[in-house]
């Protein structure tokens, strides 16, 4: 699994982006999307992205086909998801929220 940046904190999934047009496909009236994690695999990539400040939605997208849609999609609500999660990734969580709901009082 690789986090996001170098400084261990999450990165907001910018408009425009293939991935954030999947996610507004997904979370129609999602407003923030910060990339949790992204862990290649052989064919696709798996991501784990915070939506706004309440779930967390993991899911798959093969890497070489531009018309590839999210499969194996699942979401957990943010606490669920936290619980699951140790060190590092717990304070990138608690960080990718504070952010998101920066974000979503700046709307």
């Amino acid at each position: 699994m690789k986090r996001m940046s170098e400084r261990g904190h999450s990165e907001r999934v910018e408009r425009g982006s293939r991935l954030y047009d999947e996610l507004a496909k997904l979370y129609p009236n999602g407003s923030v999307f910060h990339l949790l994690t992204c862990t290649p695999e052989q064919a696709e990539d798996v991501y784990a992205v915070l939506v706004d400040d309440r779930c967390v939605v993991s899911f798959e997208i093969r890497r070489n086909d531009a018309d590839a849609v999210a499969e194996d999609v699942k979401s957990v609500h943010v606490e669920q998801y936290r619980r699951g999660i140790r060190g590092i990734a717990q304070a990138d969580l608690r960080a990718a929220r504070d952010l998101a709901r920066a974000c979503l009082k700046g709307s």
